[in-house]
C-alpha cells in the first residue's frame, strides 16, 4: 500500500516522488516521516503529529500517551514475570500463574492456586498450631461447656488461639455480663463534698448522672461564676442614663462586662438618640452609614465632643 506525500503542494505517492528525486522509497519515507509500521497497543497506523521531529516520530511506537502508558505497563509486567522463577502450588501441583493486577512480591509469597480457592482452603487446615486445646473448659458465667465455634471469616472451626483466650460460652449477654464485672461503669460517688464557693455540702440532683456530679464543684450557678476567672468592673455606668450599672441575679460575668445598659428601655433610648453631623440632627444609625462605622464609634466620638 503506497502512502501519499505532499511534495511543492501536491500530493504524489511514495514511488512518483523516489522517481522524480531519484532516490529510493525508504528515503523518501525517512525525509517526509511517513512509516508503515502501526501502534504495538491499538494496532492503528502510525501518524506524525504537529511539530514533531523526523528523529522523535521514527522512535515512536505507538499513537498517544494512554498506549504509551499501556505499553510500559505490558513491558514491566514482562520484565518482572521473566525475572520470577517458576514454582508449583503446595497442594495440587500445578504451575502458578500470577493474577491480574497482582503484585509481585504477593505472588512470590503466594504458594498454592490463589485466595478462595480449595487449595488455599486445604493449606488452611495443614498449619499447625502449639496451642493446646483442654476440653471441658466452663463458662464463668452461665456453667456450660465451652464448645469451638464455627468461624466466620475462615472454613472450618474456631481457631485454638481464640478459643482458649474465650472464657464465655460465645453468647452476648455473657460476654457483656463478665465486661461489666471487670470494668465498672457506675461512677463511686464520694459522700460530704463541699462547694468550693461557699463550703456548703454538695447534693446530687435528681436527673444528674454520678459523673456529673462527681466533675461538679459548685452547688449552683451563682457560685459557679463566683470562681470564674473574669474580672468584674465597678464603675460601668449606663450609655443612655448614666446610672451605675450593677450585676443581675444569676448573670454571667461575661454577659455582664459586655452589657452597657441596664435594661430594654435604655436600650430603645440608645437607639432613638441623634446626634449633630454638620448641622444636621440624624440618628446614630444613619450617621455610622454614612461614615462607613459602627454605632458605637459614632457614640465615642460624641462622648468626646468630636467635631464632624
Amino acid at each position: 500500500m503506497e502512502t501519499a506525500v505532499e511534495f511543492y503542494g501536491i500530493s504524489f505517492s511514495t514511488r512518483e516522488v523516489a522517481e522524480i528525486l531519484g532516490v529510493s522509497e525508504d528515503v523518501v519515507r525517512r525525509r517526509y516521516g511517513v512509516r508503515t509500521e502501526n501502534c504495538v497497543v491499538c494496532g492503528r497506523r502510525l501518524k506524525r503529529k504537529t511539530h514533531e521531529t523526523l528523529r522523535d516520530f521514527a522512535k515512536r511506537k505507538t499513537c498517544n500517551r494512554a498506549c504509551g502508558n499501556r505499553s510500559s505497563v505490558l513491558t514491566n509486567a514482562a520484565r518482572v514475570a521473566a525475572k520470577i522463577p517458576a514454582r508449583n502450588c503446595s497442594i495440587c501441583g500445578e504451575a502458578l500463574q500470577r493474577g491480574e493486577g497482582e503484585r509481585p512480591h504477593l505472588f512470590v509469597q503466594r504458594k498454592t492456586c490463589g485466595g478462595g480457592s480449595e487449595c488455599w482452603r486445604k493449606s488452611i487446615g495443614k498449619k499447625n498450631t502449639t496451642t493446646k486445646i483442654v476440653s471441658g473448659r466452663r463458662c464463668l458465667v452461665c456453667g456450660a461447656v465451652l464448645e469451638r465455634g464455627k468461624s466466620s471469616r475462615l472454613p472450618g472451626y474456631e481457631s485454638p488461639f481464640a478459643f482458649a483466650r474465650r472464657e464465655t460460652c460465645g453468647g452476648r449477654k455473657c460476654a457483656g455480663v463478665l465486661a461489666g464485672s471487670r470494668h465498672p461503669r457506675a461512677t463511686k460517688i464520694v459522700e460530704g463534698r463541699r462547694c468550693a464557693a461557699c463550703d456548703s455540702i454538695l447534693v446530687q440532683h435528681q436527673k444528674e448522672s454520678g459523673r456529673d456530679f462527681m466533675r461538679r464543684k459548685t452547688c449552683s450557678a451563682t457560685c459557679g461564676n463566683k470562681l470564674k476567672t473574669t474580672k468584674i468592673p465597678t464603675d460601668r455606668r449606663c450609655l443612655a442614663c448614666d446610672s451605675l450599672l450593677e450585676m443581675r441575679a444569676g448573670e454571667v460575668p461575661a454577659n455582664f462586662v459586655r452589657r452597657k445598659v441596664c435594661d430594654q428601655t435604655c436600650a430603645a433610648e440608645l437607639k432613638k438618640r441623634r446626634v449633630s453631623f454638620y448641622g444636621v440632627i440624624l440618628p446614630v444609625g444613619e450617621v455610622a452609614t454614612i461614615l462607613g462605622v459602627s454605632t458605637t464609634t459614632v457614640r465615642y466620638r460624641r462622648e468626646k465632643g468630636v467635631n464632624w
